[in-house]
């Protein structure tokens, strides 16, 4: 569309491009949906406001509601002209900032259902010296706001945005509405899916789910595995400081062994720290008959000593 008049026009989807446009002449254009349940969505394709002389041209685009009658210069006494009546500006820019704040392929949306659209671009040429062909491109697309993947009967579900769900009026019809182009690459469009026949595309798709389950599996197997070796290491482990134990408690014992260890004659045998200086002791009991032992000696010379047996010493056998 390339007129500019401020009529308003009613319709799912539009792409609005400035024609000639008369230097200095501001050109005002409004949209809606034919259904009130409908959002607009707007693309801005290209905007090229750079300044040409004097002229700084704005771009505007805003939403409403409603209506309201204004009434027209005094030069049309009596007239009155309809105007949105609670304008809220969408995308603004002009010669400084439109490669900022309306870079190509922007987009916005109206904020409720049944809003309208205003589009409105000023030349700022007063000189009337620049004529300008190419200022801006937009598309214009009403849809119905759903949930994810879920669309009613005769309207079309976006892939990326999934909550828009296009006309059916809007597939096919050579224009992105969609803003990802899924609208114009859909099978019903193209009879392909991806770009890819639907035969292949299924082959595609089984080959990913068997590659996936596979790769599934191998990770399973090898945490299985990875659990398994974590049990024995720990069961080595155990095994380990089990065997390290009994080991501490039989050298110990053995040290205490060598500690009371005793010589031929039944006296236990002090060791020192070194083996060559092992000093035995003698055994307190027989100590002590010792000691009686000499006692009775000094007591009674000449008499047999304590525990020994006169009939033995008689006997022929145990004389040396």
């Amino acid at each position: 569309m390339d007129s500019c008049y401020d009529t308003t026009r009613r319709g799912h989807g539009f792409r609005v491009t400035n024609g000639p446009i008369v230097s200095n002449f501001n050109c005002t254009m409004y949209f809606e949906a034919p259904d009130p349940n409908l959002y607009i969505a707007v693309r801005l394709n290209k905007v090229d406001l750079r300044r040409i002389g004097q002229s700084c041209p704005t771009f505007t685009v805003y939403m409403f509601t409603g209506w309201r009658m204004d009434v027209v210069p005094d030069e049309w006494i009596g007239s009155e002209v309809r105007v949105p009546a609670d304008p809220l500006p969408l995308m603004s820019c002009n010669c400084t900032n439109y490669l900022q704040k309306c870079p190509d392929l922007h987009f916005d949306e109206t904020k409720g259902p049944s809003q309208k659209i205003m589009l409105s671009y000023n030349p700022d040429d007063p000189k009337r010296t620049v004529q300008r062909q190419d200022a801006f491109d937009v598309t214009l697309s009403s849809f119905l706001r759903g949930s994810s993947f879920v669309c009613p009967t005769g309207y079309f579900s976006c892939w990326h945005y999934r909550y828009r769900c296009l006309p059916d009026s809007l597939v096919c019809d050579g224009f992105d509405s969609c803003y990802d182009n899924s609208d114009e690459f859909a099978y019903s469009c193209t009879g392909r899916i991806a770009n890819m026949t639907l035969p292949v595309f299924i082959v595609m798709v089984l080959s990913c789910v068997i590659g996936f389950s596979i790769l599934v599996f191998v990770a399973v197997l090898i945490f299985k595995r990875q659990m398994r070796n974590r049990r024995q290491e720990r069961t080595c482990v155990i095994g380990f400081s089990i065997l390290v134990f009994v080991a501490v408690l039989i050298f110990k014992r053995q040290m205490r062994n060598r500690r009371q260890e005793r010589n031929e004659w039944g006296e236990v045998v002090k060791r020192s720290s070194h083996q060559a200086f092992a000093v035995p002791v003698s055994d307190p009991l027989e100590q002590q008959q010792q000691q009686q032992q000499q006692q009775q000696q000094q007591l009674f010379p000449g008499s047999l000593p304590m525990g020994f047996d006169s009939t033995a010493a008689e006997d022929p056998r145990y004389v040396m």
